[in-house]
């Protein structure tokens, strides 16, 4: 009679916890993923891996200590960009001449690093303060 009704009881438990358990799934749905969003989000890789190896460069790296902001900082921030940054900063270098590349490229730097201070997503520079405060 115990042992009937200790059956009983598990059978319960085991169909209660498997209720349970199929209630409580995640469910997913599988998307098929666009071209142009694939692309799109490889072009940004490259975009930034092509920045870093520009900062990367011993004339940047001058220009931007003598701007006060280390190297470190500099990859700090590119890291930090978001695609339409990074689309707005290579704009921005693609259409300055060939031969004035060098300080057109720090300003845009320089600009783009004193945005992203003024969004709080870094804190380099004490005269810039946060608008998002």
């Amino acid at each position: 009679m115990i042992n009937t009704k200790l059956k009983q009881a598990s059978i319960y438990l085991m169909i209660s916890l498997l209720l349970g358990a199929s209630l409580v799934s995640n469910h997913t749905n599988a998307a098929m993923v666009g071209t142009d969003s694939y692309l799109a989000a490889a072009q940004t890789e490259y975009d930034r891996e092509a920045l870093l190896t520009l900062i990367q460069t011993d004339d940047i790296k001058q220009q931007l200590e003598r701007y006060g902001v280390s190297a470190a900082d500099a990859e700090q921030r590119v890291n930090a960009m978001t695609h339409s940054e990074l689309l707005a900063f290579n704009d921005a270098l693609q259409s300055g001449p060939a031969g004035e590349g060098l300080l057109g490229t720090l300003l845009v730097v320089f600009v783009v690093f004193v945005i992203t201070d003024m969004l709080c997503a870094t804190d380099l520079f004490s005269f810039v303060n946060c608008i998002n405060k």
